[in-house]
């Protein structure tokens, strides 16, 4: 998930979400009893919560992320493309703050994939899948080059400038990020901080 706030359904809520979204697996059988799901609140969705679906037993391993109502009325599976997320924002009605635009760009780059890889947003050192640990002295220079994201201004529009800290393929990456009101999202001003850096291409990662 791309928050730590979240509950494990079990029982009768489980198979309720599970009956609700049998449709949206198509031909993949969902075995109620090796399914795991877990939900958190999505605050610029009010009303609604992002859940995850896994089956690590299934081969090979299903795993599904949806966005869905309190009630359970309504659905919508997410893909990994920014235009996906803005057809969402469309139909749901997006609701973005000073108190939610950080929670936002983090699940706009979970989900959002580009041609030539994903952004990997950082809030420390620790969100680095290493291939091998660096040395203590390397590891706290890139540490020390890390900030979460940050809200840098607000516009006349509603629109929020943020600058964050990423991994794309193998480098360190800092940029501006401005988020418009209606969830649409602008990288600029990229500045490479460290370039082959020993990492995991997660490229095609959850």
């Amino acid at each position: 998930m791309f928050q730590e706030v979240y509950e494990k359904l079990e029982n009768k809520q489980k198979n309720e979400v599970l009956n609700f979204i049998a449709g949206s697996f198509g031909t993949e059988c969902l075995d109620a009893q090796n399914c795991t799901v877990i939900r958190c609140p999505i605050d610029f969705y009010p009303a609604h919560y992002l859940y995850e679906v896994s089956d690590n037993q299934a081969m090979p391993p299903i795993c599904r992320f949806y966005v869905i109502d309190e009630e359970n009325k309504d659905l919508q599976a997410l893909e990994y493309s920014s235009e996906r997320i803005y057809s969402v924002n469309e139909a749901l009605g997006i609701y973005l703050t000073i108190d939610n635009v950080k929670e936002y760009i983090k699940f706009f780059f979970k989900f959002a994939r580009g041609r030539h890889g994903r952004f990997v947003i950082l809030d420390s050192v620790d969100d680095i899948h290493w291939q091998e640990e660096p040395p203590l002295a390397a590891r706290r220079a890139i540490s020390s080059m890390i900030t979460p994201i940050e809200i840098l201004h607000i516009k006349d529009n509603n629109s929020f400038e943020c600058a964050a800290c990423f991994i794309f393929k193998d480098s360190l990456v800092k940029a501006k990020i401005k988020v418009h009101q209606n969830g649409q999202v602008e990288i600029s001003d990229e500045e490479i901080l460290v370039e082959d850096m020993p990492i995991i291409d997660d490229s095609f990662g959850q």
